[in-house]
């Protein structure tokens, strides 16, 4: 887009809604501003923009402690992390020390992680050697790219950067690039936060193997770590990895079952069938696959990632089903590598978020899941004869003091029985605790085998429940019954923190009807209702909290 028609589409956004924006930058930003305005124009807003004297930006970051009101965007540069890796200014006549350019690094990202309404976008522009070594010029760029990905950075391309321009007018962004640049910042300032997904659907021929295997058969379809099939297997192995820290994988294919599954059981693939949490094969529209499997795994939509090399069966996914995150498997090897990356950062832990003993064994549990229900559908007796079979042991474990990271995670990630749907710090559940509260936790086993910890319960020092979460994975098995008839015996004046929230219907359910009552914004329980009792008296419940 030119200078003047970025001009024109400003001028048509006048009476749009208007957003403010403080855009910072250590370059001269003011004549980015009209490409700025007409992304946003593009998106249906008036921008409404603040900027930064030009080369203050760090001074004005590291001299402010608390995080601005304003909505904010950081277009960064090497530079901004590390002056002195500066073209215009940076440079000396003496090598720069290694330590104190990291030393710089650290202290630009812990002021920006303090900007909770920031928006920050990367230019991985090339630097001038500033270092003794070659080897510590790039020691540092890796320590930057690092700590913009922590920071949750978007990521442009070098080729961004014009270091003409930057030398001539101070302005560090190409002229031809310049409504490019500014589209992506506004994607990424008007982005919407996603979770992390927690399901990974792919598609089989020319995806998880080269060749489609109802045409080719076993010996013509490419999988290993050679010729033609080594981008498949690199893809197995990524998938492989994802599996074995939480992520379910499942395969969805336009095939027949028997053909689908052969590969799996006839040939040395490095994803086994039992990698995977559900293997569907059927004529019918993907689409149709993926819900189902949601329903099954009692999972929303907005945790599954679809992948297929047909735009067609995307585009239906899509059509159907706008939660699902597509991505489309490469054709072109140069694509490839931008395709893991983005795929990969869909299923990206926090730094501080250790993987539990539960993620390693999330398939295993899902599977173990998904054959109870199917027997459970096709059991003669009923549901409730059903739960007495399945010979339900609970154990309760006071996770005040040690081995709190399952907990945590439950606390930050369930959203379906979520009391409340509030997301907590590690660093404030432990003050909490520090001052006399409680963290429990569930285990249970089954006929079927361990399910690992299954629910989180949080209480302050007063008896009232902060978070109390169930997993999906146990869904109406009536263990929360089991467990308050637990916790009222500990906790005889315990009330509940409540709140409804856009998923957590299967939770407000539960804790909005008897023998719950609502009193100063509180959930209690009723003590002289004990019908609700019945409910889970097959259920044995071995009580640890002593010996935790």
């Amino acid at each position: 887009m030119k200078y003047l028609e970025a001009l024109a589409l400003t001028e048509s956004a006048q009476n749009y809604p208007a957003y403010p924006l403080r855009v910072a930058t250590s370059g001269e930003i003011a004549p980015l501003i009209p490409f700025f305005s007409a992304a946003f124009a593009n998106c249906g807003y008036r921008l409404e923009t603040d900027t930064l004297p030009f080369n203050t930006l760090r001074i004005n970051l590291l001299n402010q402690t608390d995080s601005a009101a304003e909505r904010e965007l950081f277009l960064l540069f090497p530079w901004d992390f590390a002056p002195a890796l500066n073209w215009r200014t940076g440079r000396s006549g003496d090598a720069a020390d290694y330590e104190a350019v990291c030393s710089d690094i650290a202290a630009m990202e812990s002021a920006l992680s303090k900007r909770r309404n920031a928006s920050i976008v990367y230019v991985p522009a090339e630097t001038p050697p500033t270092l003794p070594s070659s080897l510590d010029d790039f020691r540092v760029r890796v320590e930057i790219e690092i700590a913009a990905k922590r920071l949750g950075a978007a990521f442009l391309s070098p080729d961004d950067f014009s270091l003409s321009a930057f030398l001539r007018s101070g302005v560090p962004v190409s002229g031809s690039r310049s409504f490019e640049v500014a589209t992506a910042c506004c994607e990424q300032v008007l982005k919407v936060p996603q979770e992390r997904a927690k399901v990974l659907c792919t598609d089989l021929d020319n995806t998880l193997w080269g060749g489609v295997i109802g045409e080719d058969g076993l010996e013509g379809i490419t999988y290993s770590d050679s010729g033609s099939g080594y981008k498949h297997y690199i893809y197995q192995t990524l998938l492989g990895r994802l599996r074995r820290t939480g992520t379910l994988l499942a395969a969805v294919s336009r095939n027949d079952m028997d053909l689908a599954l052969s590969p799996f059981r006839e040939l040395d693939m490095h994803l086994p069938e039992t990698d995977f949490v559900s293997v569907s094969a059927s004529y019918g529209a993907k689409s149709d696959a993926i819900r189902k499997l949601a329903e099954e795994l009692n999972l929303g939509l907005d945790a599954f990632v679809f992948v297929d090399d047909n735009p067609i069966e995307l585009e239906e996914v899509r059509s159907v089903l706008p939660e699902v995150r597509l991505h489309q498997f490469p054709q072109s090897d140069g694509d490839f590598p931008g395709f893991l990356s983005r795929l990969a950062a869909e299923f990206d832990r926090n730094l501080e978020e250790t993987p539990t003993e539960d993620d390693f064994r999330r398939t295993e549990l899902y599977r173990a899941r998904l054959a109870e229900k199917q027997e459970r559908e096709t059991s003669p007796a009923g549901l409730t004869d059903y739960l007495r079979g399945l010979n339900m042991e609970l154990t309760i474990h006071d996770r005040s003091v040690e081995q709190q990271d399952r907990a945590i995670q439950l606390i930050n990630k369930t959203n379906q029985f979520n009391a409340n749907g509030i997301r907590r710090e590690a660093e404030d559940i432990r003050s909490l605790l520090k001052t006399g509260g409680r963290l429990y936790t569930v285990n249970l086993e089954d006929r079927h085998g361990p399910h690992g910890e299954i629910l989180s319960c949080l209480i302050d020092r007063s008896g009232v429940v902060r978070s109390f979460v169930l997993s999906c994975r146990v869904f109406q098995r009536r263990i929360e019954y089991a467990f308050l008839n637990w916790l009222t015996g500990k906790h005889p004046d315990v009330s509940f923190e409540i709140c409804e929230t856009k998923r957590n219907e299967p939770a407000m359910n539960f804790f909005t009807t008897p023998p719950f009552w609502s009193e100063g914004g509180l959930h209690r329980i009723d003590a002289a209702n004990r019908v609700w009792r019945q409910n889970c008296d097959w259920i044995t419940v071995h009580d640890q909290t002593d010996l935790s």
